[in-house]
């Protein structure tokens, strides 16, 4: 166990050194000085920056003589298997991705990132009621003094749901899904042979007992969060003293045996303290991290100009999970949609890295659209251990989600109801979703036409869009102002 991780600057905000940039192959490929800075190195060689206007991540060609982080084998395959959309059937019977279950809205953490809209001690919220069956941004929730539905009742909706979706996977959150007095009564009739319960949670609650209980019931992965490796940044993202106990939790977790995948949400704030949590789950054990994009939705939206990162700061993530994937044979999980032109890959006149529709020689689904590792031959793009899919609201396996009320939406960060599951049934409320909400939805933006990435993208998070604009007619907001469209 290593010592204790190194207490972060007074300022909560503050960055450690930054880490240069993994370069992209072929021509664009470039080698810049090092940012100037105060004094002292970091471990890749570049200096130290200024606390009070820390550089843009720089590109900068790096060695494996010159990296901390060994490389991997000549040769071998990463573990990484990461994001993957696919299922039988646009919006239909999806039975690849796991079925949301949002078993609590309360929450003992204030998260200055949060994307849900409805996470509250007091107020949980309720559907307005529809004038018609188009499903649009007039139908976000409201809150009301509704009780959450009963255990088995959720029970039994959630049963009804995954037959009727397909679906034999399920992950439970909340709000903190461990707040909820009856969590592991719900877990215990939930478990199936066959079937894989995964829990995303804060962390702080995961005492000794709860660990034990988890693991008797198989739940795994566990996904709790980690924000930093600096306990003042960390706690500043949270809104209160969590550092330790997450840390805590992350430590009994792995020492139980449980599976875990680490929660990172990449923030104007915290982008540059990416690295150091790579090397902390590293030296814990974890080899699997969810890496997720602050999304402008929900009570995070409020903060949107504080906390959005910009392309920039997502690719210099980027290029340390593409480090760890390939150096550490870690499993970087890029788990809410980017835009690709953010990832920038390039495709080169032979098809470069593969996108879209795999072949069936691959092994894989036909309508898994996923990036892969590039071809013998073609150009490499700048992340070949990593993959991105479609937005999972407009996708072919949407992120279904119920919520404690018993209503359907099409992802964790839609705010938008597309029926109550307690009044109608999943195949009548997604029949009417499709000539309304997902129609919204997989509507292109103006922005995107003309991209030959617009297919496989979509525009990117739909829900961040609307957030952010008010509707949907323009691409997610980490898309460039003019974006610089995927070469064929």
């Amino acid at each position: 166990m290593p010592n204790r991780p190194p207490e972060g600057p007074a300022d909560p905000t503050s960055r450690p050194a930054a880490v240069p940039a993994r370069p992209p192959t072929g021509p664009r490929t470039a080698r810049a000085t090092a940012p100037a800075g105060g004094g002292g190195t970091e471990p890749f060689g570049t200096a130290v920056p200024s606390a009070d206007k820390p550089p843009k991540p720089s590109v900068e060609s790096i060695g494996p003589s010159r990296s901390p982080w060994p490389a991997a084998p000549s040769g071998a395959v990463p573990a990484a298997e990461l994001l993957a959309v696919g299922g039988h059937g646009r919006h239909g019977r999806t039975g690849t991705a796991p079925l949301g279950v949002e078993v609590t809205s309360r929450c003992n953490r204030s998260c200055a990132y949060c994307y849900r809209p409805t996470i509250s001690a007091a107020a949980p919220p309720a559907p307005r009621k529809e004038s018609g069956p188009r499903q649009s941004a007039s139908s976000l929730a409201a809150p009301v003094a509704d009780a959450e539905i009963s255990g088995p009742e959720l029970v039994e909706l959630v049963e009804r749901t995954l037959a009727a979706s397909g679906r034999n996977s399920v992950q439970i959150s909340g709000g903190e899904p461990l707040l909820r007095p009856d969590l592991f009564e719900i877990l215990e009739a939930l478990k199936k042979p066959g079937r894989a319960i995964s829990l995303v949670t804060d962390g702080g609650l995961a005492d000794a007992g709860v660990v034990q209980k988890l693991k008797a019931l198989g739940v795994a992965p566990v996904q709790p969060t980690l924000l930093a490796a600096r306990r003042q940044v960390h706690d500043h993202l949270k809104g209160c003293p969590s550092f330790d106990a997450a840390v805590g939790a992350i430590s009994r977790l792995t020492k139980a045996d449980v599976p875990v995948s680490v929660s990172f949400v990449c923030t104007a704030l915290n982008y540059l303290h990416f690295k150091e949590v790579v090397e902390l789950c590293f030296a814990m054990g974890v080899r699997t991290i969810a890496f997720s994009r602050f999304c402008t939705a929900g009570v995070g939206a409020a903060r949107c100009t504080e906390l959005a990162p910009d392309a920039g700061m997502i690719r210099s993530c980027l290029d340390i999970a593409e480090m760890a994937v390939e150096r550490l044979r870690m499993r970087i999980v890029v788990a809410i949609s980017l835009p690709l032109c953010v990832p920038e890959p390039r495709l080169g006149p032979e098809g470069g890295a593969h996108v879209g529709p795999r072949r069936a020689e691959d092994g894989v689904p036909e309508d898994q659209e996923v990036h892969s590792r590039p071809r013998p031959g073609a150009q490499e793009h700048r992340y070949p251990m990593l993959k991105f899919g479609r937005c999972a609201a407009g996708g072919e396996a949407p992120g279904y989600t119920v919520d404690p009320w018993g209503r359907l939406r099409a992802c964790s960060v839609s705010p938008v109801v597309l029926g109550d599951l307690k009044a109608e049934s999943f195949e009548a409320v997604v029949a009417r979703a499709r000539s309304g909400y997902f129609r919204e939805v997989n509507a292109l933006p103006a922005a995107c036409v003309g991209c030959p990435a617009a297919a496989r993208c979509g525009g990117g998070c739909r829900e961040s869009a609307r957030a952010t604009y008010g509707n949907l007619d323009r691409p997610d907001p980490l898309v460039p102002t003019t974006p610089e469209p995927l070469t064929p």
